[in-house]
């Protein structure tokens, strides 16, 4: 951000514009003048109703930037190996994909995949018909780009669920497909695994632009 004002690429104008509304709503919602929460207010946390909210708002921000050869939904009868940085929830996400009826196996890797590891993975993907890789922030993390890569080159499909950033696909642009979670917690990582089954169907749209691969306001449908 800082480099793109300082090269014109976005204008002050711009930003002080992105500042102004942040710090309007800061204020209208009393955050400035009293930026403390009551004890009495937190028992409001957390409860049926604000959970099926989040839930809600989960499954409906799920967003498919990418979907080659309609590899999504995925098949019940395709074993899914799901692996990707502990991080990202591979595990959980393995976990609810077996739940709802699908053959999985799963391996979890370190935030930075190692060359154990990755040799590891390869050699598990053999079995599978899917690869399903959960990423975390893998347009700035090198060795997990180098992971997604290993899995390209074992000729299985790969469908990348981004659980960070929506900007994953630029570090692997090749993957088969690409859904983008926003999230790494749990209503985020369900709402994934509901997408990637075709029990919701994604209707989130880009709030960014993914520059050289998709405009803000994108999003594919099956």
């Amino acid at each position: 951000m800082r480099n793109a004002v300082k090269t014109g690429e976005i204008s002050r104008k711009r930003l002080d514009e992105s500042v102004a509304r942040i710090l309007r709503v800061k204020y209208e919602r009393g955050i400035v003048r009293n930026p403390f929460t009551s004890e009495k207010s937190l028992s409001y946390f957390g409860t049926p109703e604000h959970l099926k909210a989040a839930q809600k708002m989960a499954d409906e921000s799920i967003t498919m930037v990418k979907n080659e050869n309609q590899i999504l939904p995925l098949n019940q009868t395709k074993k899914i190996f799901v692996t990707g940085p502990s991080v990202a929830n591979s595990s959980r996400l393995a976990g609810l994909l077996k739940e709802k009826g699908f053959i999985t196996e799963n391996m979890s890797t370190a935030a930075a995949p190692t060359q154990a590891e990755t040799a590891t993975a390869v050699g598990k993907a053999q079995n599978a018909d899917v690869i399903v890789a959960a990423a975390y922030n893998a347009n700035t993390n090198t060795a997990q780009q180098a992971f997604l890569r290993a899995l390209k080159k074992t000729g299985k499909p790969v469908v990348m669920v981004s659980m960070g950033n929506p900007y994953d696909i630029m570090g692997a642009p090749d993957v088969d497909a690409n859904l983008l979670a926003y999230g790494n917690r749990s209503v985020s990582v369900q709402s994934a695994a509901k997408a990637l089954t075709g029990e919701i169907n994604p209707g989130g749209k880009l709030p960014v632009t993914i520059p050289g691969y998709a405009p803000f306001g994108h999003g594919l449908h099956y």
